[in-house]
């Protein structure tokens, strides 16, 4: 049967609609950005843009988090997040519980220190199973992107502020949509397309 114009059009409407998005969202931290010379703190449970982080190792803290203020000579060219406890985890999860992609991160040292640093990145998916990266800084005294490999349909981003210390700024995320969305956005079209028939 050949599809009629109306009804090739609204399949492709569908099938844009349902295609997984591949706008990444920049979580970039500009909010936090302040004048001055000095550390500003963050409290725990930090949203920007539907993601959240957390210190898993000291919840609830006022004084989880920091930023460098734009004066500071620890300021990397950017507003940088960091977590502030030795050895406490960072955890990135969505708000709503999705899931999502993680495609890079800029890291730095905490004070632009040249030392050598590597950062453990654990992502946990949906079915449980965990995805491990470490990223050695290539010039710790510089924020630098640095790409991951296999972080996709993670429930969970973790990893530890250890010695020498590190921040991190413009994390690459992608929500992906769930499958029960997909779902609903097709039978919608099979409706209208039946509707559309019965009307003829």
């Amino acid at each position: 049967m050949k599809l009629s114009k109306s009804m090739t059009t609204l399949l492709s409407v569908v099938f844009v609609l349902s295609a997984p998005a591949s706008q990444a969202i920049l979580l970039d931290f500009n909010t936090l950005t302040a004048s001055g010379t000095s550390l500003v703190n963050v409290a725990d449970g930090y949203t920007e843009d539907g993601f959240k982080f957390l210190n898993l190792t000291i919840p609830n803290a006022a004084d989880s988090f920091g930023v460098w203020q734009t004066g500071s000579t620890a300021y990397a060219g950017s507003t940088a997040l960091f977590n502030q406890w030795q050895d406490a985890v960072t955890q990135l999860t969505q708000i709503n519980g999705g899931v999502f992609d993680v495609a890079s991160i800029q890291l730095a040292s905490l004070n632009l220190s040249p030392l050598p640093n590597t950062v453990t990145f654990t992502g946990t998916r949906a079915d449980n199973s965990t995805v491990t990266q470490a990223i050695t800084m290539v010039n710790p005294s510089v924020m630098t992107t640095y790409a991951f490999s296999g972080m996709n349909n993670l429930v969970k981003l973790e990893w530890s502020q250890s010695v020498p210390f590190h921040q991190f700024d413009n994390i690459s995320v992608n929500p992906v949509p769930e499958p029960a969305t997909l779902a609903v956005l097709g039978l919608g079209a099979l409706a209208l397309v039946r509707r559309r028939r019965t009307s003829k």
